[in-house]
């Protein structure tokens, strides 16, 4: 039998390189009953021996057994119980405090090991003063640097350094995440406070603060110049913050300002932009706790009413279709049709037009048949902006008229004609010159 009938320290006693000696099929007390040790934290683990690394995974129960005599005890006035993260959050940060725990094990004894006909045993314990003693390092190594992530954040709030300062209280929660069961304070403006539900109320704080200088975003399609909104927190502008709307991301510049393109000449009547809980989550990387603060905060929405300048046209001609007779037909009122389905506007001044057009419609007879007449038109457009430059031009050609007389022909190439003239003409000017 591989069994030690007393406690070990260090190295004396019986160790667990006894493992060796031939099996025995009797158990010993301490298998049966775990072991007592007056001033120690005691565990005791097992393993099936035909298990590949039996030896580590018997020692790794032990050290989680005795992980279960470290009680973590959750203060009422720790940031832990105040908050509201839920059962699923506490399973999961007892998990955490338990494997953050191991580290304070590193001083853990060999005391008992027992290796019977198919199954492996082994005690292990830690002085509690020990355990202590380390974990107080541990504690005050996290203290110091909390508390001086703490300094940092409030230099920056006061400095209006806002996105920064969010960044360093996320690295004060996350300096004392190990502790959040236990109320940690500092002394903040002559009071007593908890630091880190200090910290998570300034960053909300923070984010309740920002504002959207701007009443309204006016924007000119044809200038192409994006609408500006600018971001203010307590009288400063902030930089650096991250937004969401219209299906991308926004980042303020130096200035707080994002700049917004609207996609289509309409345009919205309202700009949507969140503040992103991305910008802050990089600062937590995989970590659930820091994911779990951030998911808890409120993150501000702003809404801006949108003026779209409208896109004013000036139709030079009357694009009259002419053929052998003495018949004129009018494209004008349809292409007014095609010009306002798009949200774009007529002027009757040229000087306060974006852009002029002029065209021409041609009709050409065919041949009779069984007394029905063919005509077909062709038309040429062109666009022009404020400073008379050509910008656009296109053709419709060989669009086919047919009717008992030639005037009749040429009046439905010229009606099936103007049908095609948003599709034809207008979205494609559209599309090139925006």
């Amino acid at each position: 039998m591989t069994c030690s009938p007393r406690m070990a320290s260090h190295s004396s006693g019986p160790s667990v390189a006894a493992q060796s000696a031939p099996p025995v099929t009797q158990r010993p007390d301490w298998v049966i009953s775990k072991p007592v040790k007056a001033g120690y934290y005691l565990g005791v683990g097992s393993a099936k021996t035909n298990q590949p690394g039996y030896h580590r995974i018997a020692k790794d129960k032990a050290l989680e057994d005795m992980l279960t005599e470290i009680s973590v005890t959750i203060h009422s006035t720790s940031f832990l119980y105040q908050s509201e993260f839920g059962k699923q959050f506490s399973e999961r940060y007892e998990a955490f405090i338990k494997t953050s725990s191991l580290e304070e094990l590193s001083a853990f004894e060999p005391l008992y090991s027992w290796t019977g006909d198919n199954e492996y045993w082994v005690s292990y314990g830690i002085s509690k003063s020990r355990y202590h003693e380390l974990k107080a390092q541990k504690t005050e190594a996290a203290l110091t640097m909390a508390l001086g992530h703490l300094k940092a954040a409030r230099a920056d709030e006061d400095g209006g350094r806002f996105l920064t300062a969010i960044q360093q209280y996320l690295k004060t929660i996350d300096a004392l995440k190990a502790y959040l069961n236990e109320p940690f304070t500092t002394r903040i403006e002559e009071e007593e406070q908890v630091i880190v539900t200090y910290c998570r109320n300034a960053i909300q704080a923070i984010l309740n603060d920002l504002k959207i200088g701007e009443e309204q975003i006016v924007f000119s399609p044809v200038k192409r110049m994006p609408g500006t909104a600018t971001i203010y927190c307590r009288g400063f502008a902030v930089r650096g913050f991250k937004l969401n709307g219209f299906g991308r991301h926004f980042i303020s510049n130096q200035k707080g300002q994002v700049f917004i393109e609207m996609d289509v000449l309409k345009g919205s009547q309202v700009v949507t932009l969140t503040t992103s809980r991305e910008m802050l989550s990089a600062y937590g990387g995989e970590d659930f706790i820091a994911d779990e603060l951030i998911n808890s905060l409120h993150f501000p929405v702003f809404t801006i009413p949108v003026t779209v300048t409208p896109v004013m046209f000036y139709i030079m001609e009357e694009l009259p279709s002419q053929h052998t007779g003495n018949h004129w037909v009018s494209l004008k009122s349809e292409l007014v049709n095609a010009i306002t389905a798009h949200g774009l506007g007529l002027s009757e001044n040229p000087q306060k037009a974006d852009f002029s057009l002029t065209g021409k419609v041609t009709i050409r007879q065919g041949p009779e048949t069984n007394g029905l007449y063919v005509c077909w038109a062709d038309l040429e457009v062109f666009f022009y902006n404020s400073s008379d430059n050509l910008v656009y031009g296109d053709q419709l050609a060989g669009i086919k008229g047919i009717h008992s007389s030639y005037d009749a022909a040429a009046i439905t190439a010229v009606e099936n004609l103007a049908r095609l003239l948003e599709e034809k003409i207008i979205q494609p000017f559209i599309k090139k010159v925006f």
